[in-house]
Formats: C-alpha cells, structure tokens, sequence
C-alpha cells in the first residue's frame, strides 16, 4: 500500500480517537439521561454510552471485514492468473 495512505489513515484514526466528544449522545438521548440521572439511575449514561459506540461501529466493521475479504480474493486470483501464464509455455515432463 502506498505510505502515503497508510499515513493518512493512521492520522484519521488518530484524530477519531483523541476526540473527546467521542462519546458524546444525540440530544434527545442526553436529556433522558440527564433526567434519569437526577433519579438516581448512574449506570445508565455508561451504558447508553456503550450501547451508540456499538451501533456505530459495528456497520463499519461490517464494511470493512467485505472488503478485506474481497481484496484478498482479488489478490489471490491475480497471482492464480500470473502463475497460469507462467506455467502454460512449460512442458510437464510426467507427460512423455
């Protein structure tokens, strides 16, 4: 891959993370916790807060597992097609 790449994605990664609004709710979700908390419910902003990371990330993983997969098969039958080519001009000698 082209270092190039490699350093912008590590640099857009870098910049996700170090954010700290990371973990930041919509509105609507951010009053019912700060109403829930005023109850006495203090669990609850972690756990909704674990809950939109994982719905947010997962779609993402997805994505990125099809496309993993899709580029190694592209690359395993590129070097499937080149090595045919090789071995087509050659004589098997079990064959005489």
């Amino acid at each position: 891959m082209n270092k190039n790449i490699i350093l912008f994605l590590v640099f857009a990664v870098a910049l996700i993370l170090l954010d700290g609004d990371n973990f930041a709710q919509c509105p609507m979700c951010k009053a019912g916790v700060e109403s829930n908390a005023e109850e006495g419910a203090t669990h609850l902003p972690a756990a909704l807060n674990t809950g939109i990371m994982y719905l947010f990330v997962l779609p993402y993983l997805l994505i990125g597992g099809v496309a993993f997969f899709w580029y190694r098969a592209y690359k395993r039958s590129k070097h499937h097609r080149a090595v045919g080519k090789e071995d087509s001009g050659k004589i098997d000698r079990s064959q005489i």
